[in-house]
């Protein structure tokens, strides 16, 4: 499955949400994902969704909605 995993912030910002998005990047992989991280979602195809701190990405989960309203 390609996933779109969304986090507000960079690897380069060393807090929690990149370490978390860092994991749960490594963890989907793992399980045979294709997982992409993005700090906004761009529109790319994508089957799920992923958004870390949901109030600061609310952006791209209205658009990921939108754009798949049947999807996860």
């Amino acid at each position: 499955m390609r996933i779109a995993l969304i986090t507000p912030y960079p690897f380069a910002a060393r807090n929690g949400n990149a370490h978390t998005a860092a994991r749960y990047a490594r963890f989907l992989r793992a399980a045979g994902h294709r997982v992409e991280v993005m700090l906004a979602w761009d529109g790319r195809p994508a089957e799920a969704l992923v958004a870390l701190h949901a109030r600061r990405v609310h952006a791209s989960i209205a658009a990921f909605a939108a754009a798949h309203p049947t999807g996860p």
